[in-house]
């Protein structure tokens, strides 16, 4: 039990890991991923993006600072620009069409993967980098916050429920308890007034 007798026993962390799993393998069957369209090489390219994990995640912003004389930055918390251009090679679902893009870039001086994507970012116009940074913002960061906070909510409101439901109870036993005693205290009351004097 909790500290308070309305708070339930946690799970165990071999519970919520079987959970965990099984929400992951339902999310990439029915989680549907992002659809951007850029254009290149004067054709219009749509890609289908997706989350990565919150580790790397976390590690590409950690590498991006923001920028301080940049409003977008702050707003974001991190350069999105920088972080869109390590982050899309493993954002990526699937593409539309013959289109193939290079492989994941690799941490190696003159890996072409890298020397591709690089020349594929500076080639986008501002508007079409603006999409990337916002589903990859979307996908990585306020999704998840909301359902934090939205468990958050939900769990407050259950623990709210339930102590009140408690306290309740409580009072109408209490409310019981003292019925019970006045009840005797006047039967008890009644039937010394009735008995004869010694």
């Amino acid at each position: 039990m909790g500290e308070h007798p309305w708070e339930e026993t946690m799970s165990t962390f071999a519970e919520l890991r079987a959970k965990q799993e099984q929400i992951e393998a339902e999310r990439s069957e029915t989680e549907k991923p992002m659809e951007v369209q850029v254009t290149f090489g004067g054709e219009l390219i749509t890609f289908h993006v997706k989350p990565v994990a919150g580790t790397y995640w976390a590690s590409v912003t950690a590498r991006c600072p923001a920028r301080a004389e940049s409003p977008i930055d702050v707003r974001y918390g991190y350069n999105p620009d920088a972080a869109a251009r390590i982050a899309l090679p493993s954002s990526l679902a699937r593409l539309e069409g013959d289109f193939e893009l290079p492989g994941i870039p690799k941490k190696k001086e003159g890996d072409e993967n890298q020397a591709a994507w690089d020349f594929f970012f500076d080639s986008l116009s501002a508007p079409d980098l603006k999409q990337i940074t916002a589903a990859l913002w979307v996908l990585n960061q306020y999704n998840p916050e909301q359902l934090t906070e939205s468990l958050k909510k939900a769990s407050t409101a259950d623990s709210t429920v339930k102590r009140d439901s408690l306290e309740s109870s409580e009072s109408v036993s209490s409310d019981s308890t003292a019925g019970n005693r006045a009840a005797r205290r006047r039967t008890s009351t009644t039937k010394k007034a009735a008995s004869p004097a010694q």
